[in-house]
């Protein structure tokens, strides 16, 4: 300690310290505050935009088919925004590792609790109307908008959301988002709710399609409101779910 003492005061001495106001570290930590601040929405934000993207088009639920619907739910994450999040989450690390309520704890811990309580802010404001009102008032701008744009768009060839038309000796005919037409086969290996769909119902399905013919892997219920701002953005009505039950089972 008389070594730190005796060095710190022949830098004095030299004049190489220099005594700063109160006000220069008031004013220095409350610009640092506010930019974390920032930063900290900007991350809860692209966290639910993920979130937002990945519920609309469906993937997010790919993953209770199996592996391979794990396969297709990586494959089409938004890896650019996934990115900027990884990015951000560095970013506000190191500036709150400069206050003591964060420099003592491992970076390890202090990253994973960063991300937990982002991702629960992230999960409430994905819920919110917030983003359906954004896409709704940036979809032709140019920057944002080419961004909320992607929303309703399908992510990968293997996903499809739409409305059961009629049944078949196979399986059901199925309506997309988009107006096409397929008709679905289904098989004991389908996974798919064990209640009855109804047709006029919206459903998820994760299966390869040839020549206008889908083979399903998974079925499941898709609510509406999911894809309610595509349908409308694209002038079609909204499905209306009739009340009669059909089984899927071939």
């Amino acid at each position: 300690m008389s070594d730190v003492k005796h060095t710190v005061m022949e830098k004095i001495s030299r004049g190489d310290l220099t005594m700063r106001p109160r006000w220069h570290f008031v004013v220095a930590s409350s610009v640092a505050m506010f930019a974390l601040f920032l930063l900290a929405f900007w991350l809860v934000y692209l966290e639910s935009l993920i979130i937002f993207f990945m519920q609309g088009t469906g993937v997010a639920y790919v993953p209770v088919f199996g592996v391979h619907g794990v396969l297709v739910f990586l494959y089409s994450l938004p890896w650019l925004l996934v990115l900027l999040t990884a990015i951000f989450v560095y970013v506000i690390q190191r500036v709150m590792h400069r206050y003591a309520f964060c420099y003592s704890r491992p970076m390890v811990l202090s990253i994973v609790a960063l991300i937990g309580f982002s991702m629960l802010g992230a999960l409430m404001l994905a819920k919110s109307e917030l983003h359906y009102t954004v896409l709704e008032r940036v979809k032709e701008r140019p920057v944002l908008g080419m961004v909320y744009r992607q929303y309703g768009l399908k992510p990968h060839q293997e996903v499809h959301i739409g409305t059961i038309g009629s049944t078949t000796n196979a399986g059901f005919i199925l309506e997309s988002r988009t107006g096409e037409i397929y008709q679905v086969l289904v098989s004991d290996r389908t996974r798919s709710p064990r209640e009855r769909l109804e047709l006029g119902e919206t459903v998820l399905i994760l299966g390869a399609h040839d020549a206008g013919t889908i083979e399903a892997r998974g079925i499941k219920r898709f609510e509406v409101r999911h894809i309610q701002h595509r349908l409308q953005r694209d002038d079609r009505p909204l499905p209306l779910p009739l009340t009669v039950p059909i089984e899927i089972n071939p």
